[in-house]
C-alpha cells in the first residue's frame, strides 16, 4: 500500500526512504507481528499464522472468537434488534373502570384503592421482568463474547545488558503509518478492555528500517531491517485517524476489507512509540560480530573493521538522556 512520502524525504539530495517491512504474520500465542515465514522471537514453541492464509486467518480468529459456528452465533445476535416490551397492554387489558361497574359509595372506596395499588404494583413488577431480564440476558450473553487476548505475554526483551548507546541513521527516516511522523523504527501495542480492570493485548508490532547504535564504549550495532522487540513502557496512548488506522490493519491483515467474519484485533486504546536519531536505547540479548560491510579498507595489513548484529530479532529498551 502506497502512501505519500514526508517532505523530509522528499527533499533534495536526499535518498527515498525505504518501505516499512511488511508483516502478514501474527503470533496466536504473544500476537507479536512479523514478517511471513518469520518464527516468533519470543518463544520458538509459540505458534504463528500466516494471514494471507485462509487457513491462518481462520486460526486467529478461532483463538480470539472461538470456532466458526460460535462466531455465527456472536455475528446473528449482535446483528438482531433488542427485545422490547411495555407493561402498558397489561394495565390496558385490565379493563378496572368496567370491573368496578356503575357507582361505588364511599365504604368501598378503600378496598378500591387499595386494590388500585396492588393491580399498579403487580404491573410495574412485570415491567420491570419484561424489560430489566431481557437486557441482563443479553448482557451476560455478551460478557461471554468478549475476544480473547493475551493478558500476561513475556516481552521476550531478556535480561539487561548494559549495552547502551545512541541511536545514529543509516537509512533515510520514513514516516510511520499511524500519525506521518519521521522515524526510524516505530512500535503499536492494540489492547482490548473489558470493564475497568481486564485488558487484553490484541496485536503488538514493532518493525525499523534498519540504523546502527553507538555504544558508549566505542563499539557499534547494526540493526537491520525488519521486526524488532521494542519495550513499551515509554508508549503512549494516542487516537490516530480512523483512514490510517484501517490502512495500517490492512498492511498487516490484508483479508480484513473482504472477510464477513468478526474482527481480528478488535481494541479500545492503541499504544504508540517511535525510535528517532539521537535517542539513548540499551541493547539486550545475544550479539556477534561481523565485518563492517560499509568500511573502507586503509591496507591490507589492517584488521578489518567489524560491527555487532544481534542473534535473531533484536531486542531494545529505550534509555534516559545523559546528563
Amino acid at each position: 500500500m502506497t502512501r505519500s512520502p514526508s517532505l523530509a524525504n522528499n527533499a533534495p539530495g536526499r535518498r527515498a526512504a525505504p518501505a516499512w517491512p511488511a508483516r502478514g504474520a501474527l503470533c496466536l500465542d504473544c500476537r507479536t507481528a512479523l514478517a511471513p515465514g518469520q518464527g516468533c522471537p519470543v518463544s520458538p514453541r509459540h505458534r504463528v499464522a500466516s494471514l494471507a492464509d485462509p487457513a491462518g486467518r481462520d486460526a486467529l480468529l478461532t483463538r480470539v472468537w472461538g470456532p466458526r459456528p460460535v462466531r455465527e452465533h456472536i455475528r446473528d445476535a449482535t446483528r438482531a434488534g433488542a427485545v422490547s416490551g411495555t407493561g402498558s397492554s397489561v394495565l390496558d387489558s385490565c379493563g378496572l373502570i368496567d370491573c368496578l361497574g356503575g357507582g361505588v359509595d364511599l365504604a368501598e372506596l378503600g378496598a378500591i384503592a387499595l386494590l388500585a395499588a396492588v393491580i399498579a404494583a403487580v404491573v410495574f413488577v412485570l415491567w420491570l421482568v419484561i424489560t430489566l431480564v431481557p437486557r441482563a440476558i443479553r448482557a451476560w450473553r455478551r460478557s461471554r463474547w468478549q475476544p480473547r487476548g493475551v493478558r500476561r505475554a513475556p516481552d521476550g526483551l531478556g535480561r539487561p545488558s548494559g549495552l547502551f548507546g545512541t541511536i545514529t541513521a543509516v537509512e533515510p527516516a520514513r514516516g510511520e503509518p499511524l500519525t506521518g511522523h519521521p522515524c526510524l523504527a516505530f512500535a503499536v501495542e492494540l489492547v482490548h478492555r473489558a470493564g475497568w480492570r481486564r485488558r487484553r493485548r490484541m496485536l503488538r508490532d514493532a518493525v525499523t528500517v534498519g540504523f546502527e547504535v553507538a555504544l558508549d564504549d566505542g563499539g557499534r550495532v547494526r540493526i537491520p531491517p525488519g521486526s524488532l522487540l521494542l519495550d513499551l513502557d515509554a508508549a503512549r496512548t494516542i487516537r490516530p485517524p480512523v483512514q490510517r488506522m484501517a490502512d495500517y490493519l490492512a498492511e498487516i491483515d490484508p483479508g480484513r476489507a473482504a472477510s464477513d467474519d468478526l474482527d481480528t484485533v478488535p481494541h479500545h486504546e492503541v499504544r504508540h512509540l517511535i525510535l528517532r536519531a539521537g535517542q539513548r536505547v540499551e541493547v539486550r540479548g545475544r550479539l556477534h560480530a561481523t565485518a563492517d560491510p560499509r568500511a573502507v579498507p586503509s591496507g591490507y595489513r589492517d584488521a578489518a573493521a567489524t560491527l555487532l548484529v544481534p542473534d535473531g530479532a533484536p531486542r531494545l529498551v529505550l534509555a534516559p538522556a545523559r546528563e
